[in-house]
C-alpha cells in the first residue's frame, strides 16, 4: 500500500489542507507562506523514525488564526491504498475498507487536544467517510501501518560547495565496516571536507555503495526507462539516465554521477537513522526545495538519480525546470486562503496528447516560471508582449510585481492554455484584436467562461488591431514619424501604419510607443488599456477571484 491522501487541520502554519498523492511522485509548488514546511513536518512527525509509538505534539504545534488565537485541537489524517483490488494480509484487512471499485483503503488519524498546560495525543483508525472505526488493537495496528511506511527526509542537498579549512589533515575512514556504515561515513566526510578525502578512500566509499546496491538488486536494477509519446507530452523534460542506479554504480572508475549517487545514498542513510529498510516497507521520500543549494547542472545530475529511487516521492520546489520534469497530473499548486490552503491539480485525461504537447512546449519548457504566476495575460503576439507591460508600468500597475505574466497564445492555442490555467487556479485575461481572427478568439473564449464575468476575462479592441487602436488613441504622430512619408498623396491610416511597421518592425514600433508614453505620462494611456490594467490588478490581488474566475 502507499499513501494516497492526507488531511491536515490546525497544525502549525496550516489551518486546513486536503491533498491527494500520486503513486510515484507528487510535486507541490506555490507562493511562500502556504504551509510547505508545516506539511512536511506533519508527515515526518507521523511517519518518521520516532513515530512508531505515536507522534509527539506540544503547544507550539497548534495553528494560530489571523487574530493570534491558538486552535484547541489539531489532526493529521493519512489514508493508504492500492491502485488495484489486491488482497491484503489478514491482520491488515481487519482495519481496511473497500471503495466502490473494490480497492483497499486504510485510514489513521493522529490528533491532539490542548487541555490547560497538557496536550493529549491519540491515534485511531477510520472507516469510510472519516468515521472512527473501533478495533481492540487499533493503536497497535496503527503503529504497524506507520512502520510499513517510513518517511525519509532529504534536506540541504549540497554537493560540492564547501570550503576546506587550512591546516587539516586528510580524513581517513575505517576499513572492514559494513557497506552502509562506509557509505554514511564517506557522505559525512564529503559534507565536512570534500577536498580532504583521498582518492583511495573515495573509491572505497564507491565500492561500498556498489555492494550496498547489489544486496537489493530488485530495488535498484530498474528496467530501462521508456519514454512513450504520452509521457513526453505530459512531462516535457526528463533528467533520468537511461541506465539504472545499479548500472551507474557498477561503471568502471569513478564519475560525477557515481559521486552524486554516493552522496544521495549517504543522505538517505542519514535520514533513515540506524534502522535498515526491510522487505514489505513502502518508504515515502520527502524532498524539500532541492534546487536551493544545487547548481542547475548538479540538479540535473542528482534529480536523475532521485527519480529512480524505489520510493514514493513528495517534492516541494520553486524551480520551473524541475516542475517541467513532472507529468502535469503530478503537479499540485497550493494557494493560501482565509480558512484553508486550496489545492489545484489536473487529471490524467484533462488534456489530450496534442494539447499537453502545446502547453509543454510553449509554457512548461519555454516559460516555466509562468506556473508561479497569479494571472496570465493572454496576448496574440510580440507587439503586445513588449508593449503592454511597459504601458501598464507607466499607468501605475507593475505586472511583474503583481505576479502577472504575458503568454502568447497564437501558436499554443487558447483552449489548452485556458484549461491548464483553470486547472491550476491561475487567473487569466485575454486581449485580442477586433478583426475576424480576433472575433473568433473572443467567441472561443466566451465558450470557456462557464458562467464567469466576461469583463474580467476578455478585452476586445474596437479597432482591427492594436496598431490601429493606438493610432486612433493619441499615438498617430509616432507612426507618422516612423513612416517618414515625404512624397506622394496623403496615405490612408492603414498605409501609414504598414509603412511604419515595414521600416521599424512590429516590436520596434511597440518600443517606440512605449517610449512616447514614458515621455507623455499616465494620461496618455488609452482608456480601454487603462481599464485592462485595472482588471489585471484586481485579478492578481483579489483572493475572492479564486471562486469567481
Amino acid at each position: 500500500m502507499r499513501l494516497i491522501h492526507l488531511q491536515v487541520v490546525n497544525f502549525r502554519g496550516i489551518s486546513r489542507i486536503a491533498l491527494s498523492l500520486d503513486a510515484d511522485r507528487t510535486v507541490l509548488f506555490g507562493e511562500n507562506n502556504w504551509g510547505k514546511s508545516s506539511l512536511i513536518e506533519a508527515l515526518a512527525r507521523c511517519l518518521g523514525p520516532d513515530a512508531a509509538s505515536g507522534p509527539h505534539f506540544d503547544a507550539d504545534d497548534f495553528h494560530h488564526d489571523a487574530r493570534g488565537v491558538a486552535a484547541k485541537t489539531l489532526s493529521i489524517t493519512l489514508t493508504f491504498g492500492d491502485d488495484g483490488p489486491k488482497p491484503l494480509p489478514a491482520h491488515l484487512a481487519t482495519m481496511a475498507w473497500r471503495d466502490r471499485k473494490g480497492r483497499w483503503h486504510v485510514s489513521v488519524r493522529f490528533s491532539a487536544e490542548r487541555h490547560r498546560q497538557q496536550v493529549r495525543v491519540r491515534r485511531e483508525l477510520l472507516g469510510p467517510g472519516g468515521k472512527p472505526r473501533p478495533h481492540p488493537r487499533a493503536d497497535a495496528l496503527a503503529g504497524e501501518l506507520v512502520a510499513r511506511h517510513p518517511v525519509l527526509r532529504l534536506r540541504d542537498m549540497h554537493l560540492a560547495q564547501w570550503m576546506t579549512p587550512s591546516g587539516v589533515e586528510p580524513l581517513t575512514l575505517p576499513v572492514g565496516d559494513a557497506p552502509a556504515d562506509v557509505v554514511q561515513r564517506t557522505f559525512e566526510a564529503l559534507l565536512r571536507q570534500p577536498q580532504r578525502i583521498e582518492p583511495k578512500l573515495l573509491r572505497q566509499g564507491i565500492a561500498a555503495m556498489r555492494e550496498l546496491l547489489c544486496r537489493s538488486p530488485a530495488r535498484f536494477h530498474t528496467p530501462k526507462a521508456r519514454r512513450l509519446a504520452d509521457d513526453i507530452a505530459a512531462a516535457p523534460i526528463t533528467f533520468r539516465d537511461h541506465d539504472s542506479l545499479l548500472d551507474i554504480a557498477n561503471r568502471a572508475g569513478s564519475s560525477t554521477q557515481q559521486l552524486a549517487l554516493l552522496f544521495l545514498l549517504g543522505a538517505l542513510l542519514e535520514a533513515r537513522g540506524t534502522e535498515p529498510l526491510t522487505r514489505g516497507e513502502s518508504p515515502l521520500l520527502l524532498v524539500e526545495d532541492p534546487e536551493t543549494h544545487l547548481h542547475p547542472t548538479q540538479l540535473v545530475q542528482v534529480w536523475g538519480l532521485v527519480e529512480q529511487l524505489p520510493a514514493q516521492k513528495l517534492v516541494t520546489t520553486n524551480s520551473g525546470e524541475l516542475l517541467a520534469s513532472f507529468p502535469h497530473h503530478s503537479l499540485r499548486r497550493l494557494v493560501r486562503g482565509d480558512d484553508k490552503v486550496f489545492v489545484y491539480q489536473m487529471s490524467h485525461s484533462a488534456l489530450s496528447k496534442q494539447d499537453a504537447r502545446k502547453v509543454g512546449f510553449h509554457v512548461r519548457v519555454n516559460r516555466p516560471n509562468s506556473l508561479f504566476a497569479r494571472c496570465w495575460l493572454l496576448v496574440e503576439g510580440e507587439t503586445e508582449f513588449w508593449l503592454l507591460p511597459e504601458l501598464a508600468r507607466r499607468y501605475g500597475v507593475n505586472l511583474g510585481a503583481l505576479g502577472i505574466r504575458s503568454i502568447e497564445f497564437a501558436q499554443a492555442g487558447l483552449v489548452p492554455l485556458i484549461k491548464f490555467a483553470d486547472a491550476f487556479g491561475i487567473r487569466w485575461h485575454l486581449i485580442t484584436d477586433g478583426d475576424d481572427a480576433g472575433q473568433t478568439y473572443a467567441n472561443k473564449t466566451r465558450g470557456l467562461l462557464r458562467g464567469r464575468h466576461e469583463a474580467r476575462h476578455l478585452t476586445v479592441l474596437p479597432s482591427r488591431d492594436i496598431e490601429h487602436y493606438l493610432f486612433e488613441n493619441g499615438f498617430a504622430d509616432v507612426y507618422h514619424e516612423a513612416a517618414h512619408w515625404t512624397r506622394g498623396p496623403a496615405p490612408t491610416t492603414s498605409e501609414l501604419i504598414h509603412r511604419a511597421i515595414r521600416r521599424q518592425a512590429k516590436p520596434g514600433m511597440a518600443l517606440a510607443i512605449a517610449e512616447a508614453a514614458e515621455r507623455r505620462g499616465r494620461d496618455s494611456i488609452p482608456p480601454l488599456l487603462s481599464q485592462l490594467f485595472d482588471t489585471l490588478a484586481e485579478l492578481a490581488q483579489d483572493e475572492d477571484a479564486r471562486g469567481s474566475r
